[in-house]
Order: structure tokens, then sequence, then C-alpha cells
């Protein structure tokens, strides 16, 4: 079966400071489907950030990286189906990154002025944590923290952690050859059957 690859890119999350450069999450891309490229690569996001993935799908599709736009489409309960048939869900510090964590979804995690550690993630098996380590680092502590002070704005925790980086601990996750997975499902949502990794629930 192909390998399914879920991204959120979330251009509308924060301040463009404070998210995962575009370029970067591009040539991570480029990265994978050079070592997968049977690799299908699906977004997700809200409704409004629909027209910003359209522009990534179409630049990949130009480059013959199979890739599809579900940005505004998913109900929590596709999404929650999706998570549970994806070889690995890639993200930074968001609400579908900490449902992953929660459902034990191989996720490959990306942290800047936010950290794992604050969540308690340092201890979890399937969650794969990207990060600087960076002594001034968490630095997005509270809403009322002002991130980024200590290098003058440029976060320097997402800059200086290159798509290379994040490529070689994705392999870490993608090289696995697990065919069942359990998963765990927010409290009242059921999902019928169980776990193939063929790509479907069955």
């Amino acid at each position: 079966a192909d390998t399914v690859i879920l991204m959120a890119i979330y251009p509308s999350l924060r301040e463009e400071k404070d998210k995962y450069p575009l370029n970067y999450f591009l040539e991570l891309i480029h990265l994978l489907h050079t070592e997968y490229p049977e690799a299908d690569f699906h977004f997700t996001g809200s409704d409004r950030e629909h027209a910003y993935v359209e522009e990534i799908v179409k630049h990949l599709q130009q480059k013959n990286i199979s890739s599809q736009n579900h940005a505004g489409h998913f109900s929590l309960e596709k999404f929650c189906r999706e998570l549970t048939t994806c070889q690995i869900f890639i993200s930074c510090d968001s609400g579908p990154l900490h449902l992953a964590a929660y459902m034990g979804i191989p996720t490959l995690a990306i942290w800047g002025p936010t950290q794992y550690k604050h969540f308690g993630y340092d201890k979890t098996s399937h969650l794969v944590n990207c990060s600087l380590e960076l002594p001034c680092s968490p630095c997005f502590i509270h809403p009322y923290s002002k991130p980024a002070a200590a290098c003058n704005g440029n976060v320097t925790c997402l800059q200086s952690l290159t798509p290379l980086m994040l490529f070689k601990q994705a392999t870490t996750l993608l090289d696995e050859k697990s065919t069942t997975r359990r998963v765990r499902l927010p409290i009242g949502l059921k999902l019928e059957g169980s776990l193939s990794l063929e790509g479907q629930l069955t």
C-alpha cells in the first residue's frame, strides 16, 4: 500500500514568525518524496486555510508529487479516521498535534517557542519531538508571554531547525514495519472496526 503522510502546516495558526517556515516544509516534502516516491501527502487545516494550502498542493503536483488538499473538509470523526490510517502525522504545536499525541499516532512534532516537556511529552514513545533544546525555549508559555524576545524576533529555534533534521527523524517512524496499531479515541467518538495499516478500518 502507498505511504500516507498527513501534514498540518496551519498558515493562520499564529503570526508568521511563530510558524515553521513554509519553504522548510516544502524542502522536507521533497526530501520525503525522494526517499519514499510512493508516498501520498495529505494536508489538513481549517476552511480559511484551504486556498493557501491549495497553492502548495498545486506546486507539489507540478513536481509530480502526489498530494491532496483537505483543509476545511474534515469533521472531527473524519480527521480521527485519517489519523488512524496514516503512517505519520507531521505538525507544529497545534490542536491536531495534541489530538494525535493523545490517540497514539506516530507523529513528528516540530517545537520552537513552545516545548514538548511543557506538555509532558518527553516520555511519549510514538511522538518524535524535533527541537533544538535552546536554553531560551520555551518562551511562549502563557497568553501574556512575549515570544522570541531573547533572539530579537528571529525565532532561532525554528529557523535553525533544518528540514534535513526533520527528515532524519521522520524516517525513524516511516521505516517501522508495523502492520497494526492500537489507538485511543476521544471520549464519545467511535470508529467501527479494527485498524489495518493497509489504509482502511476493517
